[in-house]
C-alpha cells in the first residue's frame, strides 16, 4: 500500500577488517562511538560491519546548514562539480515518524529551493511494490530500500536504479562513511557488476531482547550456554509465557532468528564461507541449526499462536510481556515505543554458542540504503537529498530523538550519543564485537524467496531440516 504526503511535509577479508575496525573504534571513542539517523530501517541486513566512529572533525564532504547550492568547505574540486539545484524531488520511504520527515522536507527546501514530495509505502522490493513504482515511468527519484543483493542487487540487475560511483566522488561520500562500510560496498559480488548502487543508511544489530522482570519471575536470567537457554525456555513455557517470540507469517523474522542460530553453530567465518565462498547450505552445521528451529517449534517454545503473527502484530504482544524473548534488531524500538513497552525492563543478550566453533555475537550489517531511480527526472536533487540526510546536522537530530533506533553508516559528530537505552547498548556491542551475517540479504532474489519459505515451513513442521537446506543449496547452485 502506498500513500502520498505532499508539502506536509564480500569476502572473508571483510571479517578481519571488521574486527580491526571494532578495536579501533572502542579505543578511540569509548561510549561516544555511535549514533542514529532517523531514516527508517525496515528489516533485513547484510553483515560484518562495526560501529560508526565519532568524528573529531566534520566529515570531508558533509552537508551543513549552508545552502546546498553553495560550495561546501570540504574539497573545492568536489564542491565546484556539484550542479545548481532546481525543480521538484519525489522521495519514497517506509513508515516512520511523519514529524521528523516533514521537518527534513521543509529544511531541505529552505536550503536548496527544491520542493520534496514524500511517498510513504508499506511495501518493499520483495513484494514488488518498489520495482513496480520504479518501472511506472512516473515513480520516485530517490528510494529508501532494504539492503543486500536480493534487494539493491535485484534493482541494479533489472536496470531500475543508477550506479553512484561518480556521485561518491563528487560529494566525497567515501570520506563520510565508516571505512568498513566503504570496504563492503566494494565487495558486493558479481550481482553488483563492480559498481556502487546505494548509499547505505543504517547498520543493524540483531540479537535477543528479553524482559528482565519476566525472566526473574520464573527464576531465570540471560543464558550463558545453549543448555541454559533451553532450560529457561522450559520454565517460561511452564509459566504460561511464550518463550520464543516469532512472527513467522512475515517472511523476514524467521531469517533474523535462523541467522543467529546458524552462527552459534558454525561461527561467523562458517556463515561467511557459505555466503561468499565454497561452503554448502546442506552441510551438517546448517542442518543442525535448522534442526534447532524445528525442535523449538516441536517443543512449543515457538507456539503456533506467535508463529502465525505478522511482524507488526508481534510487537504489541512482546510489549505486553506475553512473550519473553524476541530475536530482533534495533528497528523494533520505534514499534515498541508506540506500544508503550517497559524499556526499563528490556535487556539484551547474544545467542550462546551451540558448538565450540560457534560465535556468540549478534548478526547484522547494513539495514537499509538509499538508491536513485534510473529514470529520475531530477537526479541532481536526489544526490543532494542523500547528502543532506547524512549531514552532521541531520544525524544529530536523529540521535537526539527519544525514538532513536538506527545506527548510521557515517562517522558521527563527536559527543553525540543516542537517547534510547537499547540503541546505546547495541552500539556498545557493535563497537566491541562487530556483527556476523544475516544470510537473508546475501542471496539472489529467487533463492531468498525459497530461503524464507523454507524457514517458515520448518517452523510449521512441514519441511524437514535436511531437506530444506538441500533445497536451498540446489537453488543456490542453479542461480550461479
Amino acid at each position: 500500500m502506498v500513500t502520498m504526503h505532499t508539502k506536509q511535509l564480500t569476502r572473508r577479508h571483510i571479517l578481519a577488517l571488521g574486527a580491526l575496525a571494532a578495536a579501533s573504534i572502542v579505543s578511540a571513542c569509548g561510549d561516544e562511538s555511535a549514533a542514529s539517523t532517523a531514516t527508517p530501517a525496515p528489516r533485513a541486513t547484510a553483515g560484518g560491519t562495526t560501529a560508526p566512529v565519532a568524528a573529531t572533525a566534520p566529515p570531508a564532504a558533509a552537508a551543513t546548514a549552508a545552502p546546498m547550492t553553495t560550495a561546501a568547505p570540504a574539497g573545492m574540486a568536489a564542491a565546484m562539480a556539484r550542479p545548481m539545484l532546481k525543480g521538484k524531488l519525489t522521495v519514497m520511504r517506509g513508515t516512520g515518524s511523519d514529524a521528523y520527515w516533514n521537518d527534513r522536507v521543509a529544511d531541505f527546501k529552505a536550503k536548496t529551493g527544491v520542493a520534496v514530495e514524500m511517498v510513504v509505502t508499506t511495501g518493499n522490493v520483495d513484494d514488488g511494490t518498489i520495482p513496480t513504482a520504479l518501472k511506472s515511468g512516473s515513480g520516485p527519484d530517490a528510494v529508501n530500500v532494504n539492503s543486500g543483493p536480493s534487494r539493491v542487487g535485484f534493482l541494479a540487475q533489472a536496470g531500475l536504479i543508477r550506479p553512484l560511483d561518480d556521485v561518491y566522488k563528487t560529494y566525497g561520500w567515501e570520506a563520510k562513511l565508516v571505512p568498513a562500510v566503504t570496504e563492503r560496498l566494494r565487495n558486493q559480488g558479481k550481482i553488483y557488476q563492480g559498481k556502487v548502487w546505494e548509499f547505505p543508511a543504517t547498520i543493524d544489530v540483531i540479537y535477543w531482547d528479553y524482559h528482565k522482570d519476566v525472566y526473574a519471575k520464573v527464576g531465570v536470567k540471560a543464558p550463558a550456554t545453549f543448555d541454559e537457554m533451553n532450560a529457561n525456555f522450559d520454565k517460561l513455557k511452564a509459566s504460561g509465557v511464550y518463550p520464543v517470540h516469532l512472527a513467522a507469517r512475515t517472511n523476514t523474522p524467521p531469517g533474523w532468528l535462523f541467522g543467529n542460530i546458524v552462527q552459534a553453530v558454525v561461527g561467523r567465518d562458517g556463515v561467511a564461507d557459505v555466503l561468499f565462498g565454497t561452503g554448502a547450505w546442506d552441510q551438517p552445521g546448517f542442518v543442525q541449526a535448522a534442526q534447532v528451529l524445528a525442535d523449538w517449534s516441536k517443543k512449543e517454545y515457538i507456539s503456533k499462536e506467535v508463529a502465525a503473527l505478522t511482524d507488526m502484530e508481534a510487537y504489541p504482544i512482546f510489549a505486553a510481556k506475553k512473550s519473553s524473548s524476541f530475536c530482533v534488531g534495533t528497528w523494533a524500538i520505534n514499534s515498541l515505543t508506540d506500544q508503550m513497552a517497559d524499556f526499563d525492563n528490556i535487556e539484551t543478550f547474544a545467542m550462546p554458542k551451540i558448538t565450540p566453533q560457534g560465535s556468540s555475537i549478534p548478526t547484522g550489517g547494513f539495514g537499509n540504503s538509499w538508491v536513485v531511480a534510473a529514470d529520475s527526472k531530477n537526479p541532481d536533487a536526489a544526490f543532494a537529498w542523500i547528502d543532506y540526510i547524512f549531514s552532521d546536522e541531520v544525524v544529530k537530530v536523529g540521535l537526539e530523538s527519544p525514538r532513536a533506533s538506527n545506527i548510521p553508516t557515517v562517522k558521527i559528530p563527536a559527543g553525540v550519543v543516542p537517547k534510547t537505552k537499547l540503541l546505546a547498548k547495541a552500539i556498545e556491542v557493535l563497537g566491541r564485537d562487530g556483527t556476523g551475517y544475516n544470510p537473508s540479504v546475501h542471496l539472489p532474489p529467487t533463492v531468498a524467496t525459497l530461503y524464507f519459505e523454507t524457514l517458515q515451513g520448518i517452523v510449521a513442521g512441514l519441511i524437514a531440516p535436511d531437506k530444506g537446506m538441500a533445497n536451498i543449496q540446489a537453488a543456490r547452485v542453479k542461480a550461479g
